[in-house]
C-alpha cells in the first residue's frame, strides 16, 4: 500500500485521525509538520498482477499427474501417442488432445520432472525420430506426494460420504 500525499490530505491531526504527539513525525514529506487526514490508497497496484509476482508452487496440477503417471506406467514406451493414449483412459471420459499433452511435458520438462530424448529413426515413421520420455526421480518424488495427497482427500471424502459412494454414480 502506499499513501499518496496531496496537499489536501494535510491538516492539524496525526494519522489516521489520531492526535500528534512529541513522538509522532509528518506523515508527508514536505508536510511542514502537518498532519495527514485523509489516507489515499494507491489502488493501481490493487487492479492487476502478473505472472512474475505469483509464487512459484511445486505442487502438481491434476493433467500433470495424469501426464506423470501415464510415464510411470508406460516406462520404455512413452512418446507422444502413447501418452496420449494413457492420459485418455486415465482421465476418461475427458478427451486429452495431443497438443495439451506436449504443452505439459514441456513444462514438466522445464521444471525438471521428465526428460526427453529423440530415439533413432525408423522406417515405418518415414525416417524420422520420435522424442520419448523418462519420468526423472524429482518427477516421482512429486507424483507420490501428490498420490498420498488424494489418498488423504480419497479418505475424508468417503468418511463423510461412506465408502460406497463412487460406486453409486
Amino acid at each position: 500500500m502506499r499513501v499518496i500525499c496531496h496537499p489536501n490530505n494535510v491538516g492539524e491531526l496525526g494519522p489516521i485521525g489520531l492526535e500528534p504527539d512529541e513522538r509522532s513525525q509528518p506523515v508527508c514529506p514536505g508536510a511542514s509538520g502537518h498532519w495527514l487526514t485523509g489516507i489515499a490508497i494507491d489502488m493501481i497496484s490493487y487492479l492487476y498482477y502478473s505472472v512474475n509476482q505469483m509464487a512459484k508452487t511445486d505442487s502438481l496440477g491434476v493433467f500433470e499427474q495424469v501426464i506423470l503417471t501415464a510415464l510411470l506406467t508406460l516406462r520404455d514406451n512413452a512418446y507422444g501417442v502413447t501418452i496420449r493414449e494413457k492420459a485418455e483412459k486415465l482421465a476418461h471420459p475427458k478427451a486429452v488432445s495431443i497438443g495439451a499433452v506436449y504443452v505439459t511435458l514441456d513444462r514438466l520438462e522445464e521444471k525438471g520432472l521428465v526428460s526427453s530424448w529423440l530415439s533413432d529413426p525408423t522406417p515405418e515413421r518415414g525416417g524420422r525420430a520420435k522424442r520419448c520420455y523418462r519420468l526423472e526421480p524429482a518427477g516421482r518424488r512429486a507424483l507420490q506426494e501428490a498420490a498420498v495427497t488424494a489418498k488423504r482427500i480419497w479418505d475424508s471424502t468417503a468418511d463423510a460420504w461412506g465408502r460406497n459412494w463412487a460406486r453409486a454414480k
